[in-house]
């Protein structure tokens, strides 16, 4: 592993594909994750020799709200096709119709 000298300023190493980013300012160091995702969550470590500090990183699934709910009253012709329609805050839901 490439020791790097810590005169170093705004120096950073990206891993697109793993879209993890490590940023050196000055005497501040990130680990920066982009889009994160579910499976990025778990525990995470700094070490300098013997000496650790970790944390713990939990991610959550947006709550899916209604952006424009079903109007209050609709009305219909028998024999006719009705369409009841609600707007989501996100694609990835899936809606529950009762009657």
């Amino acid at each position: 592993m490439k020791k790097i000298d810590d005169t170093f300023s705004n120096f950073f190493i990206t891993f697109p594909m793993l879209r993890i980013r490590i940023v050196i300012d000055g005497k501040c160091q990130r680990l920066e994750i982009g889009n994160v995702e579910l499976s990025d969550a778990g525990e995470y470590s700094a070490t300098i020799g013997n000496d650790k500090c970790a944390a713990k990183l939990t991610v959550e699934e947006p709550k899916v709200n209604f952006v424009e709910k079903l109007n209050a009253t609709t009305s219909g012709t028998m024999g006719q096709d009705v369409t009841l329609t609600v707007k989501l805050s996100s694609e990835s839901a899936s809606v529950k119709w009762l009657k």
